[in-house]
C-alpha cells in the first residue's frame, strides 16, 4: 500500500483523537502530521505549509480536526490510487460545485458529493468515481506528492475560510484538474460560520480572485 500522510491543524485534542486521529488510523500505511495548535500561533495555512513540507506520503490529505471515514479504507486507498494515476488530477475532495460565483460555493449548482453534517447528510449529484469540479470544500481534500513544491497555500488567509477555493483556483490556472472523490465523509463542525473571520476571509479571497469570477467547467 501506498503511503498516507494525514495533515492537520488541530487546536482540540480530544475531538481530533475522536474523529480525525482514530479514523485515518486504520489506513494501512498512514503517517501524521500534527500541528500543535493549541494557543493559535499558526494559521490554517501556514499549518497546512509547514505539514506540506514535512509530508512524506504519496497522497497528502489535508483534514480538518473532526471527520471520520465512513466507507471503507480499502475504498479510499484503492479510490486514490485509481484517480492520482492521472497525471492531470491535482486535488480532490469529498463536496464540490463545477461553478464558482462567490465564496458560498454550494449555491451555485452543479454540486457533486456527499458528506454527513450534524444536521443531515448533504447529498449532491453522485459521483461514480471521480467527477471534475472547479471548487471543492475545505474539511478534507488530497493532493499527490509529485505536486506539493510548485504551490504553497496563500498565508494571506488566516482564518478557516475560503483558503480551500484559493487552492483549488491556484491548481486550476497551474494546469491541474480538481475533483470530487465518490467517498463518504462525516464533518462535526463546531463554532460560528459567518462573522468578522469570514469578512475578512471573503475580503481577501475577492481581492484576489473577482477579476476571474465566475468561473464553470
Amino acid at each position: 500500500m501506498n503511503k498516507i500522510s494525514i495533515i492537520c491543524c488541530i487546536n482540540n485534542v480530544d475531538k481530533y483523537n475522536e474523529y480525525t486521529k482514530k479514523s485515518f488510523s486504520a489506513l494501512h500505511d498512514v503517517e501524521f502530521i500534527e500541528i500543535d495548535n493549541l494557543d493559535n500561533k499558526y494559521s490554517i495555512t501556514q499549518a497546512y505549509n509547514i505539514g506540506k513540507k514535512q509530508a512524506t506520503g504519496k497522497y497528502l490529505v489535508f483534514a480538518h480536526q473532526d471527520i471520520r471515514m465512513l466507507d471503507s479504507v480499502d475504498k479510499f486507498e484503492k479510490g486514490l490510487d485509481d484517480i492520482f494515476s492521472l497525471e492531470e488530477v491535482g486535488l480532490v475532495g469529498f463536496a464540490g460545485s463545477k461553478c464558482i460565483r462567490n465564496v458560498e460555493w454550494w449555491s451555485t449548482p452543479p454540486l457533486y458529493g456527499k458528506v454527513k453534517h450534524w444536521e443531515g447528510d448533504l447529498t449532491f449529484n453522485k459521483v461514480n468515481l471521480f467527477e471534475e469540479v472547479i471548487v471543492v470544500d475545505g474539511l478534507g481534500f488530497v493532493i499527490p506528492n509529485r505536486i506539493k513544491s510548485i504551490f504553497n497555500f496563500d498565508e494571506s488567509f488566516k482564518w478557516f475560510h475560503s483558503y480551500d477555493l484559493d487552492v483549488c483556483l491556484t491548481l486550476h490556472f497551474l494546469g491541474y484538474k480538481i475533483g470530487v472523490f465518490e467517498f463518504y465523509m462525516q464533518h462535526y463542525p463546531s463554532g460560528r460560520f459567518y462573522g468578522e473571520n469570514w469578512q475578512e476571509s471573503c475580503e481577501v479571497f475577492y481581492n484576489k480572485w473577482s477579476n476571474k469570477l465566475p468561473i464553470t467547467i
